[in-house]
């Protein structure tokens, strides 16, 4: 079982744990869809090809090692490509924050807040895929999880 928990209370980095042993840093860029992940000593980038509608890419040393297709900008749902596997990432409803993973129409793994208000992720994702593919589907969920709370705050605004 992984958790992503973010380091304080407003803070954009978030700490990667598997069995509640740490295992990476995941920082969030402030401004766009972008973040860097640490793993190992190890520098992975993550980012947004273009600024609106580009794939999103998991890169070590230049070298893509995943990237994720948002077919529909109305849709939490992202086409995930991993070393010749497709997997799909999607929001299970429009009232929860949770996300499943699928391998064609079986569910493979989990994604969800610990609670209705936490910003605490417990991710279950098949353990043969790479920790840093799990924390690029990770950084994925955590993105959109942004992207509803601006929206929630500019609506009440």
């Amino acid at each position: 079982m992984l958790h992503a928990r973010p380091k304080s209370w407003l803070s954009n980095t978030y700490l990667l744990s598997e069995d509640g042993v740490p295992f990476a840093d995941l920082k969030l860029a402030a401004l766009r869809e972008a973040a860097t992940l640490y793993i190992d000593g190890e520098e992975h980038r993550l980012y947004r090809e273009g600024w609106a509608s580009g794939d999103f890419i998991l890169e070590r040393n230049g070298a893509i090692l995943a990237r994720a297709t948002k077919p529909s900008a109305f849709r939490h749902l992202f086409e995930v490509a991993h070393n010749g596997q497709r997997f799909i990432l999607k929001r299970e409803s429009a009232w929860r924050r949770e996300f499943g993973l699928y391998d064609g129409a079986t569910r493979i793994g989990t994604l969800a807040p610990e609670s209705v208000w936490s910003r605490t992720a417990v991710v279950n994702l098949p353990p043969d895929l790479p920790l840093t593919v799990r924390a690029f589907m990770i950084w994925l969920m955590l993105l959109l999880w942004r992207r509803d709370d601006s929206a929630a705050a500019s609506a009440a605004g």
